[in-house]
């Protein structure tokens, strides 16, 4: 019985990607209880020849290969073939412990999670404060110490969830159950989403606060340090999205939504500011005029609780309900200084 599958989304990965697939090899779940599903996204550089080849030495290694269609759409297509009974998801540039996917399957038994979350080293050796305590979350301890920092946390709350999917491992049956996948329109935060859906859909979650099992690669290549064109338009839409995620919840998450809507337009704002970005001032003035005279923005932020943000934040959302593009260039290039983001 295949216990975890591991789903990989690989573009253009060459350089990093015997890293990653090599410690996926080491994992001490036995070969034939876990599967490798390597999503070939239209690469270019020589990663499908290097998947081919790994593939004839290990056989529990599955290759497919699709069009470019974002990390997204990788995942969609690695998860419509997944056969383990729990999935999990590793970026082609990262690597994880060796014990990984035993240690998290045997505490999703252990009480029969639906999903089970495990910490974080950053690069080699950084490891990342614990969310929460360690320990299996039923549903209603979910509501108490999950669901307030789920979508966006006030100050008071500590931080937000982490919502990436790749230290997670989620029931498979509760994925397909709910149809939850992932949105490929969505450029950043489409793991968030996911993650969100899977957790108000979960009755029980287990998080491994002491357990730092997956390690992150911080590189200059990251979607958070690349300047992306229409960024605000390209994310604007997870707004509709989260509110529809959370509509049938009895959770009040309309607070944490405002925030989060502030935060996207946080994000898309610093965008104009990344050091490649090659347009001109003026250029990225009207660029951030834009971001705020959108209606939507406007709508979800204007009943936010200023007194709930960090002072920056609150700078922030002065600058957008009044309009005022260099106030926000001048907060973002304060943030970018103090590399928040980058």
């Amino acid at each position: 019985m295949i216990k975890v599958s591991v789903i990989i989304p690989v573009y253009n990965a060459e350089r990093y990607l015997g890293d990653c697939l090599g410690s996926l090899f080491l994992q001490t779940l036995p070969k034939d209880e876990i599967e490798l599903i390597a999503v070939n996204d239209g690469s270019v550089d020589g990663s499908l020849s290097l998947l081919d080849a790994l593939a004839e030495k290990h056989p529990n290694l599955r290759v497919i290969s699709k069009e470019n269609g974002g990390a997204a759409s990788a995942r969609n297509a690695g998860l419509d073939i997944a056969a383990g009974e729990y999935v999990g998801f590793v970026d082609s540039d990262d690597w994880v412990e060796p014990d990984m996917y035993e240690v998290m399957y045997r505490s999703a038994k252990d009480c029969d999670a639906d999903i089970v979350f495990c910490n974080i080293v950053k690069n080699e050796s950084e490891n990342m404060p614990a969310y929460l305590d360690t320990q299996a979350y039923s549903e209603q301890d979910m509501k108490k110490h999950i669901y307030p920092r789920l979508i966006s946390a006030a100050p008071s709350d500590g931080s937000t969830l982490r919502g990436a999917v790749w230290c997670r491992i989620f029931k498979r049956s509760l994925i397909e159950a709910e149809g939850i996948r992932f949105q490929e329109d969505l450029i950043y935060n489409e793991d968030g989403l996911f993650t969100i859906q899977a957790t108000l859909a979960a009755k029980m979650y287990v998080y491994l606060g002491e357990s730092y099992l997956y390690h992150n690669r911080v590189n200059s290549g990251s979607i958070t340090k690349r300047y992306i064109p229409d960024l605000w338009l390209r994310q604007r839409k997870m707004l509709p999205m989260l509110s529809q995620v959370v509509s049938n919840s009895e959770y009040p998450f309309g607070e944490q939504i405002r925030r989060k809507a502030l935060n996207i337009a946080e994000y898309s704002i610093e965008n104009e500011v990344k050091q490649k970005n090659r347009n001109g001032l003026r250029h990225r003035l009207r660029a951030i005029r834009f971001i705020m005279s959108d209606e939507l923005l406007q709508e979800t932020i204007g009943k936010l609780d200023k007194n709930s943000l960090k002072k920056i934040d609150r700078g922030y959302l002065i600058s957008i309900r009044l309009k005022l593009p260099l106030l926000a260039l001048i907060i973002a290039k304060h943030r970018y200084r103090n590399n928040r983001y980058f």
